[in-house]
């Protein structure tokens, strides 16, 4: 395998593990966000979105 190769996957292998952790975190926060939502109408509060 050449080096320009080697470079060009770390690349792409760097790239598609930002993109997984970036989906994971949004996920987490989505979640959580549902969790703060059913949690505030299950003691009265008015339904905030942003």
């Amino acid at each position: 395998m050449s080096y320009i190769n080697h470079e060009s996957n770390n690349r792409a292998v760097e790239t598609k593990a930002r993109s997984l952790m970036l989906n994971h975190q949004r996920a987490i926060k989505n979640r959580q966000q549902s969790l703060l939502s059913r949690s505030g109408a299950e003691v009265g509060l008015p339904n905030v979105t942003e």
